[in-house]
């Protein structure tokens, strides 16, 4: 009772002697908590770092070799008084420093050998904590790979990416046809095929010797519908080619119509332009008026009406494999999240140049031949993937698809481009960058 008397009073005469209030004295308290706090976590910080470690050691060790020396003299001065009535010997005295010396040197040896068991043990303790890392996320993988077999979805996958290339081809082909130099091109050479063909519409009207059938060939020409099966049979062959003739022309004159308001030309009707202007290049070869100019603007489109993939440079490429991704990202997401954590772990974990290749290959021996391609899409031409790069190329992990060829067709096993088959190298081939 009287020391807690004691310890109350003087706490008041604290407060009364500084003029503080019994809060103030508290939150001095808890302030000086905070520093302790902070001084604790910048030496473990500092402590953590290799260098100032190796450090600590020297000067420990240095301090013990300076105490042993300074034991030794003063071993050495007690040994000389209680000898001094002895002669000394220079036997004695190198055997004193031999044994003195062999002692130190016995604790350097002994320190050495703690000091490499200790790194050893570390290093198998990490070893240990990589394997059980990379299986744990490599069975996660697994197991996501299994939902994605039974639904197909790599094959969907690859679908996708054929289906975003083919719309990279439709608006590449918008692109073409709404440049002012095609557009002028387009113009001028249905204004010309347009007065030839209506010059050899006339010809034969002229050629006619009823002028009551010649007067109805005229209304044809501007009407959508007509009846002739009243005439003469002579009179059919002339309305044949009349016909074929009035044909070009509406074509022609549908992509004039193009033309002159551009912004009709869109994804959707691209198409039906292909066609129309097709018709062009029919009449310039049926009238023997044939423009190579416009024979290769053309040329250009219809590799973009067959699918021809391959003249899509590499910009259009990548946007149509990303937007591919991102369409698919709800099922396939999470498989590419966790393969790109394995791979980014194998960087960072500071593996042995073997260590990284088992592990790499262990990643690549389960894969389906449509899981790699995949693989390779997504780190060649994803942004997403693109991490993953640098850290794979001379791995080997595309070692299987060295023998496969392209094929523009998303039902094989394939690659989608001839280039692809090129940019595999990178990745199979050691480089000096790998680990």
């Amino acid at each position: 009772m009287k020391i807690e008397l004691m310890k109350t009073h003087s706490m008041k005469e604290v407060v009364r002697k500084n003029n503080l209030s019994l809060s103030t004295l508290k939150r001095k308290k808890t302030n000086q908590g905070r520093r302790t706090l902070i001084m604790v976590k910048i030496i473990r910080k500092v402590w953590k770092n290799r260098i100032f470690k190796t450090l600590f050691f020297i000067l420990i060790f240095g301090g013990f070799v300076i105490f042993l020396r300074f034991l030794a003299i003063q071993m050495y001065t007690l040994f000389t008084i209680i000898d001094s009535s002895k002669s000394s010997s220079a036997d004695g005295f190198l055997g004193f420093w031999g044994g003195f010396l062999g002692a130190i040197l016995s604790g350097i040896i002994a320190l050495v050998i703690v000091r490499i068991q200790i790194i050893e043990e570390r290093q198998n303790r990490k070893e240990e904590k990589n394997d059980s890392t990379f299986y744990y996320l490599y069975s996660m993988l697994e197991n996501r790979k299994s939902d994605l077999m039974e639904t197909a979805a790599f094959q969907g996958l690859k679908e996708e990416i054929y289906n975003q290339l083919i719309y990279q081809l439709q608006n590449t082909a918008v692109e073409i046809a709404r440049k002012p130099e095609n557009i002028k091109l387009v113009n001028e050479f249905s204004t010309d095929l347009i007065e030839i063909l209506e010059e050899k519409m006339e010809r034969i009207i002229n050629d006619i010797d009823s002028k009551e059938i010649q007067d109805q060939f005229r209304y044809y020409k501007d009407a959508l519908v007509f009846d002739n099966t009243e005439w003469d049979f002579k009179y059919m062959d002339s309305f044949e080619k009349f016909q074929r003739e009035k044909n070009y022309i509406d074509k022609i004159k549908k992509a004039k119509e193009y033309t002159e308001n551009k912004s009709t030309i869109d994804f959707y009707s691209v198409k039906d332009v292909i066609e129309c202007y097709g018709y062009l290049e029919s009449a310039g070869n049926a009238l023997d008026e044939k423009n190579p100019k416009y024979s290769k603007f053309l040329g250009s489109l219809l590799d973009i009406k067959s699918n021809k993939i391959s003249i899509l440079d590499e910009q259009k490429r990548k946007s149509a494999v990303e937007a591919a991704f991102k369409k698919k990202f709800n099922s396939v997401g999470q498989y590419y999240k966790i393969v790109t954590t394995i791979i980014q772990f194998l960087e960072t974990s500071n593996l042995k140049n073997e260590k990284f290749h088992f592990f790499v290959n262990t990643l690549r021996a389960d894969m389906f031949l449509i899981e790699e391609i995949l693989l390779y899409y997504y780190i060649e031409y994803t942004s997403n993937g693109s991490c993953c790069k640098k850290i794979l190329q001379g791995s080997g992990i595309f070692d299987d698809l060295k023998m496969i060829n392209y094929e523009e067709n998303p039902s094989s096993i394939k690659f989608y481009f001839s280039k692809d088959m090129e940019k595999i190298v990178a990745y199979n081939e050691p480089s000096s960058s790998i680990k």
